[in-house]
């Protein structure tokens, strides 16, 4: 069997593919617009995130 993949053509294409994907409300337009509650949100999971990958790599 043979698994076919593909690769997103840019960055907005990736965040695209993900909010599509886990089903994130997006607004309509060109111009990103988040509210600060959830860059605050998206900022904290990208630094647990970070800390667990630290901690796996460097064992803290």
């Amino acid at each position: 069997m043979t698994e076919t993949t593909h690769a997103p053509a840019s960055a907005s294409d990736m965040v695209r593919e993900f909010h599509t994907t886990f089903q994130v409300p997006t607004a309509p337009g060109t111009k990103p617009v988040a509210r600060f509650e959830r860059v605050e949100l998206r900022y904290s999971l990208v630094a647990e995130e970070f800390a667990e990958l630290t901690e796996a790599v460097y064992g803290a």
